[in-house]
């Protein structure tokens, strides 16, 4: 969404149209600001947070045992600064929480991970970025990953091939949220750029899929994440059941 938004913005701008323009579920991290571009052209946003902070902070409470994980990125993504800062979150986070990491830039992440026994020694779990292109290849990062025994960590709960899913990206307000602005733009002929940039936070989204780890590390979780039951909503699913 932020590079689509920064495009847009560019384009509207060098051919001054006037065309209203919706950013949806951004972190609201464009090269240009969005307050910029309210001043500038038709513009209205419903933004995102980078939430890694919450995530590791939650993982290590359900996850205690672990003291190493490896971070896999695009080489290619080192051009851009969300996910430079991505990164510096991710760090600095498991800093403060006493966790190791080691960071894997995976040149040709198209074809292959390039996971091996010397990368993953000693790691007890592997995050993936929050990257669209990393994402779009967790089953065979997962299937990479499986001959070492090790789990994966996606920050998106609609991958049944990891061991945990974390998110609070609230897909389903955001649109809400998107529909109620371009109804106001629409029909009531309100301009984008008066309506308020909203951020847009909710709780934290939690899934496991025990069948993906030992049967040892699965049960330890998912007795953590019953602790933790009074301020989640705990999904297990296994296979194509789910049990809320």
């Amino acid at each position: 969404g932020t590079i689509s938004t920064d495009i847009m913005y560019h384009m509207m701008k060098t051919r001054q149209h006037k065309i209203p323009i919706i950013s949806g579920g951004s972190p609201g991290n464009s090269e240009t600001s969005f307050e910029t571009m309210q001043a500038t052209i038709p513009f209205t946003a419903v933004t995102t947070h980078m939430d890694w902070p919450d995530k590791i902070s939650f993982l290590k409470k359900i996850v205690p045992h672990i003291k190493t994980v490896l971070i896999i990125v695009r080489s290619m993504d080192e051009i851009s600064r969300i996910n430079l800062q991505e990164k510096n979150t991710l760090t600095t986070t498991l800093r403060k929480l006493h966790i190791t990491w080691k960071m894997h830039h995976a040149p040709n992440i198209d074809k292959t991970t390039d996971l091996t026994a010397e990368l993953l020694d000693g790691v007890d779990l592997i995050i993936l970025s929050r990257s669209s292109e990393v994402l779009r290849h967790t089953a065979r990062i997962t299937q990479e990953a499986q001959p070492f025994n090790v789990p994966v960590l996606s920050p998106d709960t609609a991958s049944p091939e990891v061991f945990i899913g974390m998110s609070e990206c609230p897909e389903r307000t955001i649109g809400i949220q998107c529909a109620k602005y371009a109804i106001e733009i629409l029909e009531d002929g309100i301009n984008p750029s008066d309506l308020p940039l909203k951020a847009v936070r909710e709780k934290k989204k939690v899934v496991i899929y025990p069948h993906n780890s030992s049967p040892m590390i699965a049960a330890t979780v998912i007795g953590n994440l019953l602790n933790e039951a009074n301020q989640i909503n705990l999904v297990l699913t296994s296979g194509n059941k789910s049990t809320i």
